[in-house]
């Protein structure tokens, strides 16, 4: 049933949306992610090491462990980091805190003006 017809219809009636993904669009997906943090996982071991530090820290925050590897999980265990090692590892005291904000907004400010990223962007 589309949508505009909800509205005409009847009280008594279900409406049922099929919300499954298109199986083309999940692999294309797919390999863009893994394009994009193939060529990231490198970029981020070359960037000064509290900035890397800082971004593998945030990224960790934002990551689930409980399943299969992420394309992002995978591309840095190639390089031998394992991401979950840098979950919890956040600042104490407030003026740790502040300089792992800085480092982290330098970071992610490095990763916008990378050549490799620009197609990405």
């Amino acid at each position: 049933m589309h949508l505009t017809q909800i509205n005409s219809a009847s009280s008594d009636e279900y409406v049922i949306v099929d919300d499954v993904a298109d199986p083309t669009e999940e692999v294309l997906n797919e390999m863009f992610r893994a394009s994009l943090f193939d060529r990231l996982a490198p970029e981020i071991m070359n960037f000064p090491k509290k900035q890397s530090r800082a971004l593998l820290v945030d990224l960790a925050k934002h990551s689930h462990f409980d399943g299969p590897l992420t394309p992002l999980q995978r591309a840095l265990l190639q390089y031998g980091v394992h991401l979950q090692d840098y979950q919890g590892s956040r600042p104490a005291s407030a003026l740790e805190r502040s300089r792992h904000a800085a480092l982290l907004s330098l970071a992610y400010r490095r990763v916008a003006k990378l050549d490799s990223m620009k197609q990405y962007i």
